[in-house]
């Protein structure tokens, strides 16, 4: 059986950002999980990769709390939004030879 939109960031947050104990769906994601913005990146890119669509909502209003991380995810995989392959949490990186990095 499927996991729930719910079910899959619960288990998200858990497995890839390290949060043990209770989560509900209004615990805040900075004040009652305690994530930084790395751990709200890793979130992010981990359901994207989950689903394998790009989560829609405006960048300048980050969810605050579970409850609309999942209403984000809903929206977005139930719309069809951004279909695209996974992508890895870090791409190794070397320096090209004019100063910058380029992706390995």
């Amino acid at each position: 059986m499927a996991m729930s939109y719910e079910q899959v960031v619960l288990d998200v947050l858990r497995r890839h950002c390290g949060i043990e104990g209770k989560i509900t769906l209004d615990s805040t994601l900075q004040g009652d999980l305690g994530l930084d913005s790395v751990a709200m990146l890793t979130l992010m890119v981990e359901l994207e990769n989950h689903f394998q669509r790009e989560l829609e909502g405006p960048a300048d209003q980050p969810p605050q709390n579970v409850r609309e991380v999942v209403r984000m995810v809903t929206r977005s995989v139930e719309r069809g939004v951004g279909s695209r392959t996974p992508l890895p949490m870090s791409a190794p990186v070397e320096p090209d030879d004019r100063g910058g990095e380029r992706p390995a």
